[in-house]
C-alpha cells in the first residue's frame, strides 16, 4: 500500500471534510450571499475595528442577513486562545508519536516554493495528470473521490499552490479567489518512514484535524512535494533534525466548503 493512501486512510477516518479553499475572502459569487470572515486577534475588536468595517460595507450596499454573511471569530475574546490552540495541535501530534512544526514566514515561503515546483511537475506528467483526473468522480458513481462541485478555486494572486486535481482540464469553470497572503502552515513529520510511521502520521493527522474542527479552524492538505522524493527530502528543516516529512497542512479561518462523500468503515477494513 502506498504511503500516501495509508496516511489518508487513517487520517480520514474522522470523517472530516478537508477544505481546499481555506480563508477565501468571499464565497462563490453566484446566487449565494457574499461571505466575509473576520479574525480578531485582540479583545473587543467587534466594537472597534470590525464595527466601522461593517458600517462601510452597508454604505456599499452589503447588509448582513440579506446579501452578506458575516463570520466574526475572536476566540471568545481571549487572544491567548490562538497560541493555545497551536500548542494543543503540536501536543496532539506528539501523543500519536509524530511531530508537528509551525514554520515562520520565511520557512513557510520556502515550503510553498517547493510545493509550487511539485505541482508544476505533477500537471506536466501524463501519468500523474490522469491519476489526478481519475479522483474527480460524480457523487452518484462512487463513495470515493472528489465530486466536481467540491473542487476549490485557485489563488488569484498565485501565492498558494493548491492541488489542481483537474490537471488543467476542469469539468466546470471556476473563477480564482483571493487567498491570505501569509498562510499558516504546519509540517507533520515522523522520525522514520516505515509502515508503522505512516500509521502514526495518519493518527496524528486525524487528531490534529479533530482539534482544529472543534475550534472552527479549516484545514487543507498540501501534499504535492511529498510525492516527489527529491522535493520531499528538501521539505526537511535541518533545525528539526533528521525527520521524514509526511504532509503539509494549511490552517486558518474561512467559509465551510461543499460536503464530500464518506465510505462505510467496512469498506476500509475489507
Amino acid at each position: 500500500m502506498r504511503r500516501r493512501r495509508f496516511i489518508a486512510l487513517v487520517g480520514g477516518a474522522a470523517g472530516l471534510a478537508i477544505i481546499p479553499r481555506l480563508l477565501v475572502a468571499w464565497a462563490e459569487p453566484s446566487v449565494r450571499p457574499h461571505r466575509l470572515a473576520y479574525l480578531a486577534l485582540l479583545p473587543g475588536e467587534n466594537a472597534t475595528f470590525a464595527k466601522p468595517l461593517l458600517q462601510r460595507l452597508e454604505e456599499l450596499g452589503y447588509r448582513e442577513g440579506e446579501n452578506m454573511v458575516w463570520d466574526y471569530r475572536s476566540a471568545d475574546d481571549h487572544a491567548e486562545r490562538l497560541p493555545q490552540l497551536a500548542a494543543e495541535l503540536v501536543d496532539a501530534a506528539r501523543v500519536e508519536g509524530a511531530q508537528l512544526h509551525l514554520p515562520d514566514a520565511d520557512e513557510a515561503h520556502r515550503l510553498l516554493t517547493l510545493t509550487y515546483e511539485a505541482e508544476a511537475r505533477t500537471i506536466t506528467d501524463q501519468d500523474r495528470r490522469e491519476e489526478s483526473r481519475s479522483w474527480i468522480r460524480p457523487r452518484t458513481d462512487t463513495d470515493f473521490g472528489i465530486p466536481p462541485e467540491a473542487r476549490g478555486p485557485q489563488d488569484a494572486a498565485g501565492h498558494l499552490p493548491m492541488r489542481d486535481f483537474s490537471a488543467l482540464r476542469p469539468p466546470t469553470s471556476m473563477p480564482a479567489q483571493h487567498f491570505e497572503r501569509h498562510p499558516q502552515l504546519a509540517v507533520l513529520a515522523t522520525d522514520h518512514d516505515r509502515p508503522a510511521d505512516w500509521l502514526r502520521a495518519g493518527l496524528a493527522l486525524q487528531h490534529v484535524l479533530l482539534l482544529a474542527t472543534r475550534d472552527q479552524v479549516r484545514a487543507s492538505l498540501l501534499h504535492q512535494a511529498v510525492e516527489w522524493p527529491d522535493l520531499r527530502w528538501m521539505l526537511r528543516d535541518p533545525r528539526n533534525g533528521p525527520e521524514h516529512v509526511q504532509i503539509l497542512i494549511r490552517l486558518g479561518y474561512g467559509p465551510e466548503g461543499a460536503p464530500t462523500p464518506r465510505g462505510a468503515a467496512s469498506s476500509a477494513l475489507g
